[in-house]
């Protein structure tokens, strides 16, 4: 009954042969020689086909088949070697499908293997026979059947076997669902990349999803896993739940960036993409990655329909972590895919003060937020930021100004205020950005103490100080009259004509000068400084002028002739008491004396003789008296004795207008 078959081996050069199973020819490994061997056949073949069969039975789980076409194969030869090989698979297949034997079965199963093992290799004397080279030629291909041989032999590590069936062996024409299951286990655990390949590109006759997955976690990283993946996710039947393996793959994964991008792009379109954040942090964060790339990743996401919280999150993530390029494009993409995005002042605000965005990356976020339609409350809260938080150089602040104050029409009073008053953020260069500040449309009326204010706290340099309290009074904003008057008395001659400006500017917007600002001026300021400018400035027609005051001005004002008398009969009306007749106080020969203008202005004045015979003439013209007594250190003196007893020591002045008005006469 059984067939006999000529040596496997090379009739020229004794070399060993290959099978080349495209010609079903044998070729010498050395010469090159075919040899197509025949059989020497007695008349019965059908014992090949039955053992054929009992490992197809093997490759779909047809247990109870397989069985029945071993006993046909023993019935016909027991001693047959493909008999012997069908017995075997079919043993360590009751071992490896889950349920096929009992476990108190399996350790005699494993004896009966081992035992049939052994005998096949005796009767192949450690290699391949004849018999059995005959066996998988009649085959014919079969790859399921030649499946099942690679699955056993390796299991029982027979070497010698598993590779001269490999040889044998297409892994793109096996058929069977679980085989290729075990096959794949197999070639990814021996690296077997060619058989691999060949199983995930054989997407009708797999589980997808099972491949899938295996693809995704146990292939390495190439060009070869994406096109693999292509054509198993395209059949895999994916479940909701499926896109956890897609995040966990992402988290564990050294793929590329371009393989990782390629996977997501995929799940995606199957509806198994895993969260947004996943992606950000897990494809997003490689700093390698292109504008076209987050491009890519982004029309895909677009396409998820993605819900309010979760697209919340991310552009609070884009806005606050996010590179400033990638942002940037994350931003557009949404907008070009028509995303409805909330933006709030509170996120545009986190990325203003970021300072690992450039200046340039940041108007470009800017400007996207302004797409997504911010309010007006929101604008203004930004420009605030801005303004009053952003430490940075004046040219990037400004910069950033300038673009904000395009999506407002004004500014609040309150940061606005704060921004004069308080900051000194931009040093010299204030002036300027109040100058844009004020191109807005701003209601003054709301800002009519803030240049007093502004004076009075500030801790601007002296330079930008003036700068600034100008640029207020240019545009309207007045100073009371307290600081106008602060301002008068602290002027020097440096500046003085500056301070007359400043007031008659602050008196244009509509400052009123306090009725006593000319009389205080008279009395803080030391007479030598007085500046007949200001003073004309504070000179209102309501001002009232007080004893010590206009006696300041009498005694000791350098004005010339026509000014100082002239101030000084109408200070004398302010202070609504004849002229001469209102008190002084003067210090004569180291005696204090209180007494009227008109004889302290006899007694103490260093005017020229011009001056005072003309002011003395007014004096007298107004009625006022010389004669009444004095107080001399506190006691009290006629006039006429004081001067007596220190006529000898008197100024010639005061001696000349003594005698002109007779006080040394007996009738005095």
């Amino acid at each position: 009954m059984a067939s006999t078959y000529k040596h496997l081996r090379c009739p020229g050069c004794d070399g060993t042969l290959k099978y080349i199973k495209e010609k079903k020819v044998w070729e010498c490994i050395y010469c090159g020689n075919e040899i197509r061997r025949e059989e020497e056949y007695d008349g019965l073949y059908t014992i090949k086909n039955v053992a054929k069969q009992v490992l197809v039975d093997l490759a779909y789980n047809r247990m109870d088949s397989a069985t029945k076409n071993l006993v046909e194969c023993q019935k016909i030869s027991s001693d047959y070697v493909g008999t012997l090989i069908a017995e075997i698979c079919l043993k360590v297949f009751s071992l490896i499908i889950p349920g096929a034997c009992q476990q108190s079965e399996m350790k005699g199963i494993l004896g009966q293997v081992k035992r049939l093992y052994d005998k096949l290799c005796e009767v192949s004397n450690g290699g391949i026979s004849a018999e059995e080279e005959a066996l998988y030629e009649s085959f014919d291909d079969n790859s399921d059947a030649f499946g099942v041989l690679v699955l056993v032999f390796d299991t029982l590590q027979a070497h010698t076997h598993l590779d001269f069936v490999l040889n044998l062996f297409d892994a793109s024409h096996v058929y069977s669902k679980s085989l290729n299951a075990n096959l794949l286990n197999y070639a990814l655990k021996n690296d077997k990349r060619d058989i691999v390949d060949k199983i995930f590109m054989n997407s009708d006759n797999i589980n997808c999803r099972e491949a899938f997955i295996i693809c995704l976690n146990s292939y390495e990283d190439s060009s070869q896993k994406q096109q693999c993946l292509v054509p198993i996710m395209e059949k895999a039947d994916f479940k909701a739940e499926d896109y956890k393996q897609i995040e966990l793959y992402l988290v564990n994964t050294q793929d590329s960036l371009v393989t990782k991008i390629m996977v997501y792009r995929k799940a995606v379109d199957y509806k198994i993409a895993p969260p947004m954040q996943s992606v950000v942090e897990h494809i997003l964060s490689d700093t390698s990655i292109s504008t076209e790339q987050v491009s890519e990743i982004y029309k895909s996401f677009c396409s998820t329909k993605p819900k309010d919280a979760e697209l919340y999150e991310l552009i609070t993530d884009i806005y606050t972590k996010h590179p400033g390029k990638t942002a940037c494009t994350e931003m557009q993409e949404l907008l070009n895919n028509e995303i409805f995005i909330r933006l709030s002042d509170k996120i545009v605000k986190a990325m203003i003060v970021r300072k690992d965005l450039s200046v340039e990356d940041r108007v470009e976020l800017l400007q996207k937020a302004e797409q997504c339609k911010l309010n007006a409350k929101d604008n203004d809260s930004i420009l605030s930021e801005i303004l009053l938080k952003i430490e940075e150089s004046y040219e990037n602040r400004f910069t950033l100004l300038k673009k904000m104050m395009e999506y407002v029409d004004t500014i609040s009073t309150n940061s606005l205020t704060e921004y004069i008053v308080n900051s000194s953020i931009d040093k010299d260069k204030k002036q300027d950005v109040l100058e844009e500040l004020f191109k807005l449309n701003l209601n003054m009326s709301f800002f009519r103490d803030v240049l007093n204010n502004y004076i009075k706290n500030s801790t601007d340099s002296e330079e930008t100080k003036k700068a600034v309290a100008q640029l207020l009074s240019n545009h309207g904003i007045g100073v009371d009259s307290d600081r106008l008057l602060e301002m008068a008395c602290a002027a020097t001659e440096d500046n003085y004509s500056e301070t007359a400006s400043f007031i008659q500017q602050s008196i244009n917007n509509n400052t009123r000068i306090n009725a006593n600002c000319l009389s205080q001026y008279l009395e803080r300021v030391s007479p030598k400084k007085y500046h007949s400018e200001l003073i004309s400035l504070l000179a209102v027609p309501f001002s009232k002028v007080t004893d010590k005051a206009l006696a300041n001005y009498v005694l000791y004002s350098e004005d010339p002739l026509e000014v100082k008398l002239q101030n000084s009969i109408v200070f004398s009306e302010k202070n609504r008491k004849i002229f001469g007749e209102s008190e002084c106080e003067v210090k004569h020969l180291n005696n204090t004396i209180k007494c009227n203008l008109f004889q302290g202005y006899v007694l103490s004045s260093e005017d020229s003789l011009a001056i005072v015979q003309a002011v003395v003439g007014a004096m007298k013209q107004a009625k006022a008296r010389l004669n009444p007594s004095i107080y001399v250190n506190g006691k009290s003196v006629k006039f006429k004795k004081y001067v007596s007893e220190n006529k000898t020591q008197l100024a010639q002045t005061t001696l000349a207008l003594c005698e002109e008005n007779n006080v040394f006469s007996f009738f005095f």
